[in-house]
């Protein structure tokens, strides 16, 4: 991580912003570069992909 100077999003589906929580909580604290309306989207679709319960692990006994 130490290596990783800033963070761009270029737009805001869920298969490209969807490890941000986990890249903050591992401790990245640099800058978030985005446009004022991705900055805008970006907690609505990470607070949506939550009450979704997005993972990326495999449900249990499912196919």
């Amino acid at each position: 991580m130490a290596s990783l100077q800033a963070l761009v999003i270029t737009h805001v589906h869920i298969d490209h912003v969807g490890r941000l929580p986990y890249l903050l909580a591992a401790g990245y604290r640099g800058p978030i570069l985005c446009s004022p309306a991705s900055a805008e989207l970006l907690p609505m679709v990470l607070e949506d992909a939550l009450k979704v319960g997005f993972t990326r692990k495999p449900r249990m006994g499912t196919a």
